[in-house]
């Protein structure tokens, strides 16, 4: 008799009350089975353990001391995971019932694949969604338009080998918040594996349910001081580390001059809590560049996958400049 591999849902929270009920349910009516369920809380104080605790008594919590961010918590729960797949799964989601069955059967079915991206939909399920998302050159992410190759799974929800996971040293701790999917992403293409997409596999998501900021909405987007900080920050080490140092002597110079381009525009349309993001953003990468190059070093020194064809699934042009275009100026929160 065969038996399925033990698949760990890996559910980070951060005072998410709110949105743990509708996410547990739909996870314990999967139609796969085994799995755990793992809640990694960021100390929250909103009795989200309690709510846990008395409605769902088959998950296991484990409880943070402090608010390690979202790639702090995630490791945290893979090292106490038991199982051979990690599904990372943000709180403001609800799965298919069968969306667990249909991530681990494409797995399985492709041996080189170490991520399969689920389609994710809006949380009432009225858009199309998309399987993954793509990323530009200078390292910005955007939907994908139909028929374009996904580039990274994004961490509200994907599947993920448990082996690949710890080989890549799971997610950039440093990052805390935003883009450390997509250097997951960009490790696991490097070391020679894919992500696949599951169209078949829905996720309803929210989106910024336990950090505001980020969602498109009636036409235009909203952000605050902080989300972009640490996105511009992480977005910055992202191409150092991963890039190899043919492809960043010319990336580096035209990202500079593209990033600093947008804070003079948000600074002249008086967003100076935006601008002043991005020369924090690039202090932060001066004084930390010690320790991320030695972690490029290492992403280097394993990679299987040269540039040109990690290039090859990234957009060409600026992304976020085309987003400037058709949203306009962000919204500050």
């Amino acid at each position: 008799m065969v038996t399925n591999p033990l698949v760990s849902i890996i559910v980070p929270n951060y005072n998410g009350l709110r949105w743990l009920g509708p996410c547990l349910t739909t996870i314990t009516a999967q139609t796969y089975q085994p799995i755990e369920i793992i809640v990694v809380d960021n100390a929250s104080t909103d009795a989200s353990c309690e709510f846990i605790r008395a409605n769902f008594p088959g998950v296991r919590i484990l409880r943070l001391p402090q608010n390690c961010g979202y790639a702090g918590a995630n490791n945290h729960a893979a090292r106490a995971a038991r199982g051979d797949f990690l599904l990372f799964l943000n709180n403001d989601t609800k799965l298919a019932p069968n969306a667990v069955a249909e991530l681990v059967t494409a797995l399985l079915r492709d041996p080189k694949a170490a991520i399969a991206a689920p389609r994710i939909t809006d949380y009432d399920g009225t858009a199309p969604g998309t399987c993954g998302m793509s990323l530009d050159i200078f390292g910005y992410p955007y939907a994908p338009a139909a028929g374009e190759s996904l580039f990274y799974a994004d961490g509200a929800a994907f599947l993920i080998r448990h082996d690949v996971f710890e080989a890549l040293g799971g997610f950039d701790e440093d990052y805390f918040l935003f883009y450390e999917d997509m250097d997951l992403s960009w490790r696991t293409w490097l070391a020679g594996y894919t992500i696949i997409p599951v169209s078949t596999a829905l996720v309803n998501h929210y989106g910024s349910g336990s950090a505001p900021g980020g969602r498109i909405k009636e036409g235009t987007f909203a952000t605050t001081p902080q989300r972009r900080y640490l996105g511009e920050r992480n977005r910055l080490t992202n191409l150092l580390k991963n890039f190899g140092f043919r492809t960043l002597i010319w990336i580096l110079p035209c990202y500079i001059a593209m990033t600093a381009a947008a804070a003079l525009l948000l600074a002249a349309t008086g967003r100076w809590q935006l601008a002043l993001a991005y020369p924090k953003a690039y202090w932060w990468n001066v004084t930390h560049l010690r320790r991320t190059m030695y972690k490029r070093s290492g992403v280097q020194q394993s990679r299987k996958v040269p540039d040109r064809e990690i290039m090859s699934r990234m957009h060409k042009g600026s992304a976020e400049f085309a987003l400037l275009q058709s949203r306009g100026l962000p919204r500050v929160l």
